[in-house]
């Protein structure tokens, strides 16, 4: 089977997508501290962002990247589906 670069990028933002309701609902039971979604989110998203860059032609050996703030909208924590 070839996969193809785009739908490697395609898969990372739909599971970024997921990760960013699942990190919010962890936090509001206690089962995740917002420090760590944020760096476990900002690293997926350096992978994506590392995939768009190599389909463009880019070479990265490091990606800057603005994590999460899964501390704030504390009100969404506690109802995932109204977040965003």
């Amino acid at each position: 089977m070839i996969i193809k670069l785009e739908d490697m990028i395609t898969a990372l933002r739909r599971e970024l997508a997921l990760r960013k309701n699942v990190y919010r609902r962890r936090i509001a039971e206690g089962r995740m501290k917002p420090e760590e979604a944020a760096r476990e989110y900002a690293t997926m998203l350096a992978v994506m962002l590392t995939l768009r860059d190599v389909l463009e032609g880019g070479v990265a050996v490091a990606k800057e990247v603005e994590p999460e703030d899964f501390t704030r909208h504390q009100d969404r924590l506690t109802h995932p589906i109204k977040a965003q």
